[in-house]
């Protein structure tokens, strides 16, 4: 990493402050956009790129987390098994992060990144009745099924604001789900929220409020663990993690607060075409290295 100028310290606070408020409105922490730009802007080494950028996600998950901890905004059983699953598979993505060369890192990443956009942006808009209300879209299988009994689970929740939401979802089928977003954590330096998230909405029909402080909490301990393990591999740039850090705590303050005012629609398409264009910006520097 370059040295630290009054410049690059302002766009690291600058870029922590952005990623920050827009990953937590969406869901995320902000490493699907700290991750490569500094690949793409600052030209930092894609392993060192993924390291700095969980330890960022660490800061603003954790300033999101207790935020929606305190409005009640999350399933606490979810988070709990989404973030023991999901532990295991960070600490596999980083083993396999060392093997992979740059250039097909960058292309693989924005692909995954441009297809994620693509397919929120097609995607029919869910409508903001059907994520807010209080009894959202249960499984498509018979309450008297065996399948149904055996795998599916109601959940209740109810915010300090006093509002309650009651869905039902395949509880073996997210928890299997969220081990491969913790894969993705350690592999490509993002807690998996931009994934989590539409997952979490779209296959098992969480309410978007929920699905959004479910999945920032459930960051928390995973970051933290593949933070330290990162910075064992000497894989973290320390003085840029705690300035994008900062910057993103403070945007994950503002985001829970601004995302009462957005409507969902709105925030999935600003999701959609940030992964498209960051996307995008990979696959073409990778094609050039």
């Amino acid at each position: 990493m370059q040295d630290l100028t009054p410049w690059l310290i302002f766009a690291f606070l600058a870029l922590g402050l952005g990623a920050g408020t827009y990953g937590v409105l969406i869901g995320a922490a902000g490493g699907f956009i700290v991750a490569p730009l500094l690949i793409v802007a600052f030209g930092v080494d894609h392993e060192v790129a993924v390291g700095t950028s969980l330890v960022t996600v660490f800061f603003a998950s954790s300033s999101g987390a207790i935020s929606f901890v305190r409005l009640r905004q999350i399933d606490v059983r979810a988070t709990i098994l989404f973030t023991i699953v999901s532990v295991p598979g960070a600490i596999l993505g980083i083993a396999g992060l060392g093997y992979v060369p740059p250039s097909l890192f960058h292309i693989f990443y924005g692909l995954i990144l441009a297809a994620l956009g693509t397919y929120v942006l097609l995607r029919p808009p869910v409508t903001y009745d059907a994520l807010h209300s209080e009894s959202s879209v249960t499984s498509k299988y018979p309450s008297d099924s065996w399948w149904h009994k055996t795998t599916n689970r109601t959940s209740t929740v109810t915010t300090a604001s006093n509002n309650t939401y009651k869905f039902t979802y395949n509880e073996p089928m997210a928890i299997i789900t969220n081990g491969i977003f913790g894969f993705s954590a350690g592999f490509l330096g993002m807690g998996g929220g931009p994934i989590r998230t539409p997952a979490l909405m779209y296959l098992f029909h969480f309410p978007l409020t929920i699905a959004i402080g479910t999945s920032v909490t459930s960051q928390v301990l995973l970051s933290a663990i593949g933070s330290a393990v990162h910075v064992w591999d000497n894989n973290v740039d320390i003085p840029s993690a705690l300035l994008i850090g900062g910057g993103m705590v403070i945007g994950a303050q503002i985001a829970v607060r601004a995302s009462k005012l957005i409507r969902p629609t709105g925030l999935m398409r600003l999701l959609s075409i940030a992964l498209i264009g960051i996307g995008c910006q990979l696959i073409f520097s990778g094609a050039a290295l």
